[in-house]
């Protein structure tokens, strides 16, 4: 119901995001929730995403429609101070080569890690993946964690499996 009232009032007006906040009951000491959800609707996405790949691998990220693609040359210009991209991603073989961006890359949140899944052997699969999920995390030690889960033009039945779908992530990521 609150699904079609949110539509009528837009109605006319350009698509705007509908987004979920959820209060969390979780101590103060408790980390604050991160992750990566694939929405059952995806949301549209302007995502940037940077590749580290040389040869076949560089070839693949282009054609899946990376925003930057390279090696050497990437970290000469992310060295000079072009960062304008949302996601980061790299092959194995090139992390050694971005070590050295790790001050530049790390206090945003972009550097790619193993831990994080952002080091990949199947970097089409990879962007997809990338561009299909929604990132969240929960902005400091609130209990309240904000994010996008439709746009006004979504159906109801779209809007509740991705509420739906939020709800179970963040049940399940909470009772670890």
């Amino acid at each position: 119901q609150a699904a079609a009232l949110l539509r009528a009032a837009e109605a006319g007006a350009a698509k705007k995001s509908l987004h979920l906040a959820i209060r969390l009951k979780q101590d103060k000491s408790a980390t604050p929730l991160r992750g990566s959800i694939a929405l059952p609707r995806r949301l549209p996405s302007k995502s940037k995403i940077c590749v580290f790949a040389r040869g076949q691998d560089a070839a693949n990220a282009k054609a899946a429609g990376a925003y930057l693609v390279g090696a050497e040359d990437l970290v000469t210009r992310i060295q000079d101070g072009n960062v304008d991209f949302d996601k980061c991603l790299a092959t194995p073989e090139c992390v050694p080569l971005i070590a050295k961006l790790a001050r530049t890359l790390g206090p945003k949140g972009l550097m790619p890690s193993a831990k994080r899944g952002t080091v990949v052997k199947n970097v089409a699969q990879a962007i997809e993946d990338a561009e299909r999920n929604l990132d969240f995390r929960q902005k400091g030690s609130g209990a309240v964690l904000r994010l996008p889960v439709a746009q006004s033009g979504f159906t109801d039945d779209e809007i509740k499996k991705n509420i739906e779908a939020v709800l179970s992530m963040v049940t399940e990521m909470g009772s670890k």
